[in-house]
């Protein structure tokens, strides 16, 4: 099943249509735990597939095959859980659930719901839901695709859902890359005006997130079975928004800007030879600026909530002193083998875009919606942006103090989440125990899978708390490594769902 969800309506509102602009990520936030979602782990994508995971003792620091663990991913921009009939949401706490027998990707044997959950008297979410398997022990995850501003729904039919949309942006044929072949999937669109959300865009963290968790918990309370095998995927800027809660989260990639995104990115920019020295030197004195503006931003004891406006300057300067000598060299932040907007060259799966088919008037229709869709809400983007500087590294202790298993997948190509950034935030995390430490010294282990070549390297560590953690590198991966090696990403993350990655 797949659900995209999104959030912020007025009904007396009219939203302008947000302009199409070029898809753009920056660093995120994180969520915390939920006592009332039986959640096993959180994946993180993008910059790796962070998956938090309640374990057993006795495991391993590689994966092996057969483990029973279920994991349960949380993804900080919540997305409601469905159940198999059509009582999955509730719009105005009332109304059924849109059935959509097809209209997403007929081909496929699934079923399909649309619907909205009331936030508020003036936020609404809309969410579309898809079930493969009838089977109350059928994974679940919800998926956070980044951005912000990018739409959930979108990825239904250009990277992990049933179908895709061919290059030729009107024909949808079924995706072999599918990550619904083995999982029911809900997918939402937040915040603010995303994909089908209309209204204005949360002001906070906390509010954006908050309106996720609402909107999760309701649906899970229609379809209780859910929460015992959910997985929370959050990718890119939703990587940090899995983690704002305490509880289980799941990331593909954790853009929030500190030390190690900052250091790494210099280390990969004079390892590679990427830029002149003069250049690095520079980026490592505006360094130390950053990182203090990055300070100004967080919360303090007299205020709990990131600081907006010092958030906003941080996340300028930082962008600017890390991204912008790349721009002028011509070299992508996604994917450093290549100049922007030609990541596509290493992609072995090619799709078209989206935009027609969810435009379409029989398709609207059938959904319930009445709204020219994007696939990424300029706008929205960059009144959320900010947020890249809210630095939750730190919540992702209190994960593994609490038992919880977490994943991360960084390609080695990608610039603005790399790599070797990932590995220094994750070296120096420190709860009741020194998880980093132990990580840093963990060997690096091939990752392979019966079809396709091998993903990567994994290394992984089992805690005395009964906490795992996971560091997956994925090599010739950009910023979306399911594109570059989808079969090998759709067998790992099958492989996190079944617990054979894991304790």
């Amino acid at each position: 099943m797949w659900i995209p969800i999104c959030s912020s309506y007025s009904p007396d509102y009219t939203p302008p249509m947000p302009p199409r602009s070029g898809y753009v990520t920056l660093p995120g936030t994180s969520p915390r735990l939920n006592p009332l979602v039986n959640m096993n782990y959180l994946l993180c994508l993008a910059c790796a597939i962070l998956t938090f995971t309640d374990t057993n003792p006795t495991v391993d620091a590689a994966p092996y095959e057969g483990s029973n663990l279920r994991s349960a991913v949380l993804l900080v921009e919540l997305l409601l859980a469905a159940a198999g009939d059509a009582f999955i949401g509730y719009e105005g706490g009332g109304k059924k659930l849109r059935r959509l027998d097809g209209v997403l990707c007929e081909p496929s044997k699934g079923t399909q719901a649309f619907g909205y959950t009331t936030i508020s008297e003036n936020k609404k979410c809309i969410f579309v839901g898809r079930l493969l398997e009838s089977s109350p022990n059928t994974p679940t995850f919800v998926y956070l695709p980044g951005g912000p501003g990018v739409s959930a729904l979108g990825a239904t039919l250009t990277l992990i859902g049933p179908c895709i949309v061919e290059v030729d942006d009107l024909t949808l044929s079924l995706n072999k890359f599918a990550w619904t072949r083995k999982a029911n999937g809900i997918f939402m669109d937040a915040p603010g005006e995303t994909g089908f959300s209309v209204g204005s865009t949360e002001a906070s963290m906390r509010e954006y997130v908050d309106n996720l968790y609402k909107t999760l918990l309701e649906v899970i309370s229609k379809a209780p079975h859910l929460r015992e095998n959910l997985h929370l995927v959050g990718t890119s800027f939703d990587g940090q928004t899995l983690i704002v809660r305490d509880g289980p989260v799941l990331l593909n990639q954790n853009p929030s800007v500190d030390s190690g995104l900052y250091r790494g990115a210099v280390e990969m920019a004079r390892k590679r030879n990427l830029l002149p020295q003069k250049t690095i030197a520079k980026m490592v004195t505006d360094g130390d600026t950053c990182f203090e503006k990055v300070k100004a931003c967080q919360p303090t004891g007299s205020h709990p909530d990131p600081d907006p406006s010092a958030c906003q300057e941080a996340a300028n300067f930082c962008r600017d002193s890390l991204l912008d000598p790349l721009k002028a060299a011509s070299i992508s932040q996604y994917d450093v083998r290549t100049a922007p907007g030609l990541e596509h060259k290493y992609y072995k799966l090619i799709t078209g875009t989206a935009e027609t088919h969810m435009n379409d008037k029989t398709v609207q229709a059938a959904m319930g919606v009445s709204k020219q869709w994007f696939s990424f809400d300029g706008q929205v983007f960059q009144d959320f942006h900010k947020f890249v500087a809210y630095d939750t590294t730190k919540v992702v202790p209190s994960l593994l103090d609490q038992g919880l298993k977490v994943v991360v997948f960084n390609g080695d190509q990608d610039f603005v989440t790399n790599s070797f950034g990932a590995l220094y935030w994750l070296s120096g995390l420190k709860g009741s125990v020194d998880y980093g430490e132990q990580i840093a010294a963990a060997k690096d282990t091939p990752l392979k899978f019966k079809e396709g070549g091998s993903l990567g390297t994994i290394r992984a560590v089992k805690y005395t708390t009964g906490g795992y953690l996971a560091f997956i590198r994925v090599p010739d991966g950009s910023h979306r490594p399911v594109l570059n090696k989808p079969l090998e990403m759709q067998q790992a993350f099958e492989a996190v769902l079944s617990g054979a990655i894991g304790p």
